[in-house]
């Protein structure tokens, strides 16, 4: 698991992850939990259609959500953003 910082107001990204090598079809599956007080939402990396990386909500409750990552050779990354308008918020991924 990696620790990751959710921004105060703002998306800020984690440091990136493993390699993935995606299939025609394939979702990739975020595992994350909150680690803080603080409520937070991310997103994860994955792409589109036309193999260009795009941003996927990955919520805001923690879970095991998937996004569309395809026939592309990758490294995966989230965003995190506090709800908190003053602090930031911590959250542990799987990398």
């Amino acid at each position: 698991m990696v620790r990751s910082v959710a921004g105060p107001g703002t998306w800020w990204d984690s440091v990136k992850g493993c390699a993935v090598a995606g299939y025609n079809g394939y979702r990739r599956e975020y595992h994350w939990e909150n680690t803080s007080d603080v409520e937070l939402c991310t997103n994860g990396n994955g792409y589109n259609s036309s193999h260009k990386q795009a941003w996927y909500s990955t919520g805001c409750n923690g879970g095991n959500p998937t996004v569309p990552w395809g026939n592309v050779l990758a490294y995966t990354q989230m965003q995190g953003f506090s709800l908190s308008g003053v602090t930031g918020a911590s959250y542990l991924r799987r990398a």
